[in-house]
């Protein structure tokens, strides 16, 4: 009986802490990949003419979509909903975009700006040379936006930020489509603390049984 309640007790104990992590507000991290997908099982599809936008739910979390939208997105334009400092960010598309910021005069960055260097904007910060092959993201490739700190300890995107396209490649979309999130990891987590509290109730109930019915 102590062991299962210490068992029970180390469960919420690791759930709160991945829960606590992935809340952060410290260090935001952004990273961008495009697997390839076609078909209808891709998720959240992006058309021609479209832009789209996603929220931050509990502090990160793993966006996805398609980009069916008949073209190589060479440029993506992301406008944050709320401020935050452009020294806390750290951007990485590897093979797709290079990253920059574009800040107010306080410092806070309004957008984050992806390009590859075939268009490229002339804007600070802009870490692609010569010899660089980035490719953007090609028509009907899914593109994975992961807003949690890789070591999920020093936090992530503030909660309730909202990512939204004002321009792909220069032009202003003429709808945005909202992607859904993928569950985080704090939320996986409490799923799983749940299922076991369950699973745990039922054996304790069925052995309780067991030995009224002996006795």
């Amino acid at each position: 009986m102590k062991g299962l309640r210490f068992f029970l007790l180390a469960i919420l104990v690791v759930g709160s802490a991945a829960v606590v992590r992935a809340d952060g507000v410290v260090d935001p991290m952004m990273g961008v990949s495009d697997p390839p997908c076609s078909g209808l099982s891709c998720p959240g599809i992006v058309g021609a003419g479209q832009g789209f936008q996603f929220t931050v739910v509990n502090g990160g979390g793993i966006f996805m979509g398609t980009n069916e939208s008949g073209g190589t997105w060479n440029t993506l334009d992301l406008a944050l909903s709320a401020p935050v400092l452009a020294a806390a960010i750290t951007c990485s598309a590897p093979g797709l975009y290079v990253c920059t910021f574009v800040t107010d005069r306080l410092g806070n960055a309004t957008d984050i700006i992806l390009n590859d260097n075939i268009n490229p904007i002339l804007t600070a910060n802009t870490l692609c040379t010569a010899n660089c092959t980035l490719t953007g993201i090609p028509t009907n490739r899914t593109f994975t936006f992961n807003l949690n700190d890789p070591a999920l300890t020093t936090g992530s995107w503030p909660s309730g930020e909202l990512f939204q396209t004002r321009s792909i490649n220069g032009q202003t979309p003429a709808s945005l489509v909202t992607l859904a999130p993928m569950p985080e990891p704090g939320t996986i987590t409490l799923l799983g603390v749940g299922l076991a509290a369950l699973i745990a109730k039922r054996k304790l109930r069925a052995r309780s049984s067991e030995l009224s019915s002996s006795i």
